[in-house]
């Protein structure tokens, strides 16, 4: 009979300490899963959350921010929780689409996953996953379209601190302080006839401030290329009377004569798709792509001059 009530005693304190816990018959189980461990720059991966639980639970969102403090990771999409199951167990399910800007082994955090069960939360952590990356190879940089050239709102700020326009302001002070002072010494100046300047020199002249600029030593890289873009449609459209500052790569190729078009096609088409690239799709190319950008500017500038008009003799009258 003792024996009877100690057993009996035994099973009444496990019995309250089951229905005192409220954890007790909550089960959670929480994973992670990537599509693949390695990508290159720029792919779109899917992070899988996946969670079981039995029912009477409230799922909170999962706490992303370590993500956020991976350097080069960034999140493109978060996705909401996704029912896929409710007998016996529920399972959820949530995608989290990333993508990573730089090469290099990296490591997907753990994410805390908070659910609460008869007014009391806990945590549950997913397991960490490494990643490696890769750059994309030189030849791949035409796998993503190219979209309509969007500009970017500039501030007043940003156009008054712009090296180039510091630099062309001192040249005009410059230059105004020079004729004024050339007049005066002068007298009364014959009008002249005005002289148009060829559309390359323009162009090379502009190259020559953007270089010394030091955009994209100085990590201003977006700029740089917008900057580089710009001369280079303006020569395009100045040169070959075609609308280039305004039309997408196809359209500007789509209007070029038929023996430019045969010999500088395709060179225009790397020109000019490379650039957006960088400025749209937040490519880092190595340091040498800006430089060899620039060098490929300029040559195609220097080998498509307008052809010298001939001197005008002047007559006897």
């Amino acid at each position: 009979m003792a024996i009877a009530t100690k057993y009996i005693g035994w099973l009444l304190t496990l019995l309250l300490f089951l229905l005192g816990n409220p954890n007790t018959f909550a089960q959670v189980a929480v994973d992670a899963q990537l599509d693949s461990t390695y990508i290159r720059t720029g792919d779109r991966l899917r992070l899988q959350l996946q969670l079981r639980h039995t029912p009477g639970l409230k799922v909170l969102d999962p706490d992303l921010s370590p993500l956020g403090q991976v350097e080069n990771l960034e999140i493109l999409e978060e996705r909401p929780w996704d029912t896929l199951g409710v007998s016996p167990d529920y399972i959820l399910e949530k995608d989290v689409y990333l993508t990573a800007w730089d090469s290099g082994y990296y490591e997907v955090p753990r994410l805390a996953v908070v659910y609460q069960h008869m007014d009391k939360s806990d945590t549950l952590y997913t397991p960490s996953i490494p990643l490696k990356v890769d750059l994309l190879p030189a030849d791949t940089f035409e796998l993503a379209p190219i979209q309509s050239i969007m500009e970017e709102p500039r501030t007043i700020e940003d156009i008054l601190t712009h090296p180039a326009l510091l630099i062309m302001i001192g040249l005009a002070i410059f230059t105004g302080i020079f004729l004024l002072i050339w007049r005066r010494n002068k007298g009364p100046a014959t009008p002249r006839p005005e002289v148009r300047r060829p559309p390359h020199e323009i162009a090379l002249e502009k190259l020559q401030l953007l270089e010394a600029s030091r955009l994209w030593q100085q990590g201003q890289i977006k700029q740089y290329h917008s900057d580089l873009t710009h001369i280079f449609r303006e020569y395009l459209e100045n040169r070959f009377a075609i609308q280039a500052l305004e039309q997408t790569t196809p359209e500007i190729l789509q209007q070029l004569p038929d023996q430019l078009a045969s010999t500088f096609r395709q060179q225009i088409r790397e020109l000019l798709q490379t650039a957006d690239l960088v400025k749209f799709a937040k490519a880092k190319p190595p340091e040498d792509f800006h430089r060899q950008a620039m060098v490929a500017v300029r040559a195609f500038i220097e080998q498509t001059p307008p052809p010298e008009e001939p001197e005008q003799k002047e007559t006897d009258q």
